[in-house]
């Protein structure tokens, strides 16, 4: 029996798309970057949070294929600590707002294809460092979960 166009059923394919993440504490970026670039490259990670960068103060580079955020200690002090996120260029488009929130939290939104995605990069403090550092660090991150949570 021939079939007409009513009895064709389209099969509407949907396109997977995955997002890769990845963390890397790089102990320094200062001499480290090509290195890093190449590596996350190769493993075809699009977001990776780069913890203990040691990269003072707070700003962005486009790196080519890479965005780079970072955020670290004020510039008078001795380096040390430091947070960043690379951002691969295809979802570039995608990123909304970032914002440094201290030398061990950093944060970027992004709205991708209508779903709003907040990724909270995080260097955390040290079970043996002073007690108000570990309390000023969680309180710092608590507060940043509870804001996320409320956006809408």
């Amino acid at each position: 029996m021939p079939r007409n166009g009513s009895d064709i059923r389209r099969r509407t394919k949907q396109r997977k798309r995955i997002m890769h993440f990845g963390t890397w504490n790089v102990q320094s970026i200062s001499r480290k970057m090509d290195e890093v670039l190449y590596e996350i490259n190769k493993l075809d990670i699009d977001l990776a949070v780069l913890t203990e960068t040691k990269k003072k103060s707070q700003g962005s580079e486009n790196l080519g294929m890479y965005d780079y955020f970072y955020s670290g200690v004020r510039k008078e002090k001795r380096a040390g600590q430091g947070v960043a996120i690379l951002i691969h260029r295809k979802y570039r488009k995608y990123a909304t707002t970032w914002e440094g929130i201290s030398e061990r939290i950093i944060k970027i939104n992004m709205n991708i294809r209508g779903y709003r995605l907040t990724i909270i990069g995080v260097y955390a403090v040290n079970d043996d460092s002073p007690t108000a550092s570990k309390e000023t660090f969680f309180q710092q991150l608590n507060d940043e979960i509870i804001k996320t949570g409320k956006t809408s």
